[in-house]
């Protein structure tokens, strides 16, 4: 039987309730990963890399909401792997620029190919209208935790804002409208 409710109008406890189940029935961060060789943390950074390459550690991090020793850490075991290079600045020995290899694209390409399918199985059953409602409702709702997250600058308007087409909101939308049009 199951624990999801789907009642209007909206609560907040209810949004809560619903993406905790939703996290807990995909479980698509650990079945994704699963026969890759990599873990979780190395997974999110190799995928938030070809996003948003070339990348130094500090934005790598900020992106993350990691500190930086976490993901220097995780960062060594990906250049141990050889699935990331860490190029070292000219002028500035502590800046390094972080790319993914020819192998780390190969796995990458491998865990978004295993996320394609989950994501696709899992809305097999849905009408197109409800697809389109959800990659519409969770689209939106990354945008606005991902401008929570992110610090505004006095320059910044919601009226003239461009979304980039590497946010995660963007992201999201343009990979469930690909699981739509197929």
């Amino acid at each position: 039987m199951s624990k999801f409710k789907l009642k209007l109008p909206f609560k907040i406890s209810d949004l809560r309730e619903s993406i905790q189940t939703l996290s807990l029935e995909l479980g698509l961060m650990k079945n994704a990963y699963r026969g890759s060789g990599v873990t979780t943390a190395q997974g999110q950074l190799l995928l938030e890399i070809d996003r948003s390459e070339p990348i130094n550690l500090i934005s790598l991090a900020s992106i993350i909401g990691l500190d930086k020793s976490t993901v220097s850490q995780t960062l060594s075991q990906l250049a141990n792997h050889k699935w990331v290079s860490l190029t070292e600045n000219t002028n500035d020995r502590r800046y390094k620029t972080i790319q993914l290899s020819d192998e780390g694209r190969n796995l990458v390409e491998k865990i978004n190919q295993q996320f394609d399918q989950q994501f696709e199985e899992s809305l097999n059953n849905l009408k197109e209208q409800e697809k389109n409602s959800i990659a519409y409702g969770i689209g939106l709702y990354a945008k606005v935790l991902e401008d929570l997250r992110s610090p505004k600058t006095q320059s910044d308007d919601k009226a003239t804002r461009k979304r980039s087409p590497n946010d995660s909101a963007t992201r999201l939308g343009r990979g469930i409208e690909a699981l739509i049009d197929s």
